[in-house]
């Protein structure tokens, strides 16, 4: 089921935690964070202080909105920074943790 992380909700209604920091996500498009076929794909905008003190060894990646709590863990195996892109104009750092994430849905 961890399929559903991967389709877009709506940034308005979310809480957003990695590593227990509340972050803000900037597109309904492209989510904070989805788990991708080997691992957890994370997006952040170069400025946000989510990435300055990020610790990429360990991931836990909480997103909360009104109908359910999704929460993803796993231990990293490695990771990888990939080439910066321009988000909605901005900049943005994405990362790629390489894992076996584990995903639970609580109502």
């Amino acid at each position: 089921m961890s399929h559903m992380l991967s389709e877009p909700y709506d940034v308005s209604r979310v809480k957003v935690l990695l590593d227990g920091n509340r972050c803000r996500d900037f597109s309904a498009d492209d989510p904070m964070f989805e788990v991708a076929e080997d691992g957890v794909l994370l997006r952040f905008l170069y400025g946000s202080k989510a990435l300055k003190h990020f610790d990429p060894h360990t991931f836990k990646g909480i997103v909360v909105d009104e109908n359910a709590t999704v929460i993803t863990e796993m231990a990293i195996n490695k990771y990888k920074m990939l080439p910066f892109k321009v988000g909605i104009s901005v900049p943005v750092v994405e990362i790629m943790l390489y894992g076996t994430p584990h995903t639970e849905f609580m109502d």
